[in-house]
């Protein structure tokens, strides 16, 4: 299981390179950077499902946006480049730049999102909460 990810002027999965316009696919075996503008992002950065080998270890938390990438250590369960602010989440807390916000529960893996001003979280109790 995997995701396509924009690679340049083409759309990627792992390590399948598909052409938009054909659909033609190549595996790229020696490549390990998705091209993001003039950024690249290294393969394997993040992934879904279970690998083929199940020896899945943590990985830090990666997010970026059109100048550089931003990473944060395996205890973040989510980051997030909302505008020029730099948002985490681990533990009971959200910190959104410099500030800290508490939460009453753990936010989910890869459950903060950004849209309209406003930063949504999912917690693991189940409470979808909306900070403005």
């Amino acid at each position: 299981m995997d995701i396509f990810v924009r690679d340049g002027d083409a759309l990627s999965m792992s390590r399948w390179r598909v052409d938009r316009e054909t659909g033609q696919c190549q595996l790229r075996l020696g490549n390990t950077a998705y091209k993001a503008g003039a950024l690249e992002i290294p393969r394997g950065a993040w992934g879904y499902g279970i690998r083929q080998t199940k020896k899945v270890q943590p990985r830090a938390a990666l997010a970026f946006d059109q100048t550089r990438t931003y990473t944060a250590g395996t205890n973040c369960s989510s980051l997030i480049v909302a505008g020029n602010v730099v948002v985490k989440a681990n533990d009971c807390q959200i910190a959104v730049g410099e500030s800290k916000i508490s939460v009453p529960a753990a936010p989910v893996h890869d459950g903060i999102i950004a849209a309209y001003g406003r930063l949504y979280v999912s917690l693991e109790n189940g409470t979808l909460m909306c900070l403005e």
